[in-house]
């Protein structure tokens, strides 16, 4: 079961997801990837610019957006979030100061064909 958690001041609310053992083949021999929802949490997402994306890349050649939530253990590189139709992978988390309060999530957007 999803826990929401209700933050003041992170105002957008996304699915922490995990993939779901092997992939499926579709009709024409493509691999398609099954995600289960992990957790519901509240966060602030903002797309990378400027400085903020020069030294995100230093971290993550690819990061396009930045995701700060209250810290969880469903946070992981190979999960994923969704807002929305949207979906961002997480690339890393930074448990900032190491306090397990707060960490911050580089992201890359998944750009749908």
């Amino acid at each position: 079961m999803a826990i929401i958690r209700r933050v003041r001041g992170f105002r957008h609310t996304v699915d922490i997801q995990s993939l779901q053992g092997s992939t499926a083949r579709g009709t024409r021999g493509q691999s398609s990837k099954a995600f289960a929802p992990l957790e519901t949490i509240q966060c602030s997402i903002t797309p990378l610019s400027g400085r903020e994306l020069t030294q995100a890349r230093e971290i993550v050649p690819s990061a396009t957006h930045r995701v700060e939530a209250y810290y969880t253990t469903n946070l992981k590189p190979h999960h994923r979030l969704l807002y929305g139709d949207r979906v961002l992978n997480i690339e890393a988390v930074q448990n900032d100061g190491e306090r397990d309060r707060y960490c911050s999530v580089l992201c890359t957007e998944e750009v749908s064909s």
